[in-house]
């Protein structure tokens, strides 16, 4: 039986290796994973580690607990349970958890804060990022 399944990429010839049950088009930051520089793409984005930088998806970010943040995020939405630091611009929303740590400015058509969040900056609410 095989766990593991190959796949040709439709837009060049790399291949992509599939693992059953994982969703596709995401990609996972562990929590002992730090990382500097600039991180751009389309796919889904789970973060649990130390990022220095700006990070930009076209789709969704969903920072951790163990995440620590320093730059700007952009994404179509922006779920946060750990650290950020910098500003956040989302094109849907952004939703802090209770555990989050936001200071900077958030742009967003839509925001939830739980209560235990704690946000230090400024928040821009209009119809489009």
């Amino acid at each position: 039986m095989n766990i593991f399944s190959k796949k040709k990429r439709d837009d060049d010839n790399e291949l992509l290796l599939e693992i059953p049950g994982l969703p596709q088009k995401t990609s996972y930051f562990g929590k002992h994973l730090s990382i500097k520089g600039k991180i751009t793409g389309d796919d889904d984005l789970h973060l649990d580690g130390k990022i220095e930088g700006t990070i930009e998806s076209s789709s969704d970010i969903k920072i951790n607990t163990s995440a620590i943040i320093n730059g700007d995020i952009k994404a179509n939405t922006i779920l946060n349970s750990g650290v950020i630091k910098g500003n956040i611009a989302a094109d849907n929303k952004v939703s802090l958890d209770k555990t989050a740590k936001v200071k900077g400015k958030i742009t967003t058509p839509s925001v939830s804060i739980n209560e235990g969040a704690v946000f230090d900056g400024e928040m821009e609410m209009g119809a489009t990022v």
